[in-house]
């Protein structure tokens, strides 16, 4: 099986059997098992952070002349706002890395977990 060809989005344990051992749970079976949870965490954290950033929106419009609030609802947006730009960036400097200095282009993608077996 080509590395290149498994997508890391749905990918199951039963996609990677070794030929001669159908149904046996090997090492590979930890590659999308990690894959998934990474992209669920990512997922849950990117939504997290959005409601935040729309609940500090709200209590910024409705804190009229109190500046407790005000400043509350400032803070938690800005580190809601920190979060996805931390997340954003960090994601873009893997594929920075990747695309200029990943040069086994047998291995597949850097962002996608993988256990090398030879």
């Amino acid at each position: 099986m080509d590395n290149t060809d498994m997508a890391a989005w749905g990918t199951k344990c039963e996609d990677l059997t070794i030929p001669g051992a159908e149904g046996v749970a090997s090492i590979r079976c930890l590659e999308p098992l990690f894959a998934n949870i990474i992209a669920a965490v990512l997922a849950f954290v990117g939504v997290g952070l959005f409601l935040i950033l729309i609940i500090n929106g709200f209590n910024f419009l409705t804190a009229g002349s109190d500046q407790k609030k005000l400043e509350k609802a400032k803070s938690g947006t800005s580190a809601a706002l920190l979060g996805i730009i931390l997340i954003a960036a960090a994601y873009l400097i893997i594929r920075l890395i990747e695309v200029f200095a990943f040069t086994n282009p047998e291995a597949g993608p850097l962002h996608i977990f993988r256990i090398w077996q030879k």
